[in-house]
């Protein structure tokens, strides 16, 4: 089984103090392609681009410029955000780190994939960025063919049930072909509703940090058998049979 999540816009600031032995970058010269169309635009450019403040905009200008002398952070402990905060992966088991690098990746816009072992650099680029690269209209165009073939890939190798566990948000997995993927594998995707009187809706910040506590549910408890994500009752969400589908997992409060 692959679980795959998005990335978040933030990290962390504390150092790990941990043993890494790192695994290199996916797509180095994708990201190398990238990141020099980068450099080519002003702070005020990429404010406009990435729709992001004066501050952030002369931040990330700065990022760019120097990308190869900023410090490296290792994958699987680099983001906040409220799904890292529901991972909180500074505390994993190594058991838990150690099953982490099987069975579950970070969907990115400037590298592509994050595996959790694998070394980046800080960065701000979003999947939805309007980004023309080459003969492509955007970052999902540029990426769709890569990213489609390493899950296929990652699926053919992976130990336990052969399933696509689909926990990311829409923005980040419109960067696969799903359908192919779909048609050698099965892809389960992941939603979380709060009630609301009648009715159930997501809310994104809670739906956010539940997405990082499902993959610490998963990764401590090592799960690599789908039916057994059902069982899953962290913060009191609890599968909906009610409104799930087949290949759609509903849980709610």
């Amino acid at each position: 089984m692959i679980m795959m999540m998005s990335p978040a816009k933030t990290f962390r600031n504390e150092k790990i103090k941990k043993k890494i032995v790192h695994t290199p970058t996916r797509f180095n010269e994708k990201t190398t392609v990238l990141l020099d169309h980068l450099k080519q635009y002003s702070s005020e450019e990429l404010c406009q681009l990435m729709k992001m403040s004066t501050g952030l905009g002369e931040q990330n200008f700065e990022r760019y410029q120097n990308f190869n002398k900023l410090e490296t952070m290792t994958g699987l402990y680099a983001f906040d955000g409220e799904a890292y905060k529901g991972l909180d992966s500074p505390t994993l088991s190594d058991a838990a780190v150690s099953f982490s690098t099987r069975h579950f990746i970070m969907l990115c816009g400037l590298y592509g994939i994050i595996e959790p072992m694998m070394e980046i650099r800080p960065y701000r680029l979003e999947m939805a960025t309007k980004l023309p690269v080459g003969q492509t209209k955007d970052l999902v165009q540029f990426w769709k063919p890569d990213l489609t073939q390493y899950i296929l890939k990652a699926l053919h190798e992976t130990s336990g049930d052969q399933v696509l566990l689909n926990i990311a948000s829409t923005e980040y997995s419109k960067a696969l072909d799903l359908k192919t993927i779909h048609h050698q594998f099965r892809v389960v995707t992941i939603e979380f509703k709060e009630a609301k009187g009648d009715t159930y809706k997501v809310v994104g910040m809670y739906a956010k940090k539940a997405r990082g506590q499902l993959v610490r549910y998963i990764l401590e408890n090592q799960i690599d058998v789908v039916e057994e994500i059902k069982f899953f009752n962290e913060d009191g969400y609890l599968y909906n049979e009610n409104l799930s589908k087949e290949d759609i997992w509903v849980f709610t409060r």
